[in-house]
């Protein structure tokens, strides 16, 4: 069987702090030097995700990167305002935005995703496409133990249309409808050498699944 292979242009990595927030070189280690910065294009959240998804045939080409001050776009509640400021690129190019307040301002969330739909060229609905996550995510970041850019695979997963692999929190039903996942009840916590949530049903839980709930430290 061929392998079809599909390179992701990740279209802008976009960072918002609040004016109050200075940067460091422990922030984003390829930053340049000024307010609104460009990184180079070996960064180390574009490697993790990259080595993630390479066994399946995907890559992701970083086009662009913009650093904010900005005290309002830092947090979760004007992610609509900002994602319609400065999104680019089409359907097929993924946005990802990193804001340093988004943990603390949305009910402890490290990040979330949009889904895949039908949608029409520059629709309003297509101008929220992307992904959000907190900075202290990212690789060295302040978030332990989610600081390893596992967080920005699993939410580039949920882009891709993946669900997690706990499904419906149940033992019966389509679970994440991938036939090859065994049937999960519960979200893994931490990092257990194995869990069996069904027990009656084929398989153990999937806890190394990049889907699941895992610390990334796996």
């Amino acid at each position: 069987m061929q392998q079809l292979s599909r390179l992701i242009e990740l279209s802008k990595l976009i960072y918002a702090r609040r004016s109050g927030q200075s940067i460091t070189p422990e922030d984003f280690e390829s930053l340049s030097k000024g307010l609104e910065g460009l990184l180079t294009h070996h960064h180390p959240q574009l490697d993790v995700l990259n080595t993630d998804f390479g066994p399946h045939g995907i890559s992701f080409k970083l086009i662009e990167t913009l650093y904010h001050y900005n005290d309002s776009w830092a947090t979760r509640g004007y992610e609509s305002e900002m994602k319609t400021a400065v999104r680019r690129g089409t359907y097929a190019d993924l946005n990802i935005y990193y804001l340093s307040d988004f943990y603390a301002t949305s009910d402890r969330w490290l990040g979330c995703c949009t889904f895949p739909g039908s949608l029409s060229v520059n629709s309003s609905i297509m101008m929220q496409d992307g992904c959000v996550l907190d900075t202290g995510t990212l690789p060295g970041g302040d978030l332990a133990p989610y600081n390893e850019g596992v967080t920005s695979t699993h939410e580039v997963g949920h882009w891709f249309g993946l669900l997690h692999v706990f499904g419906n929190l149940s033992c019966s039903g389509d679970g994440d409808y991938v036939s090859d996942t065994p049937q999960q009840s519960v979200a893994t916590q931490g990092c257990p050498s194995s869990q069996d949530s069904c027990p009656d049903l084929e398989g153990l839980d999937d806890v190394r699944n990049y889907m699941d709930y895992s610390l990334d430290g796996w």
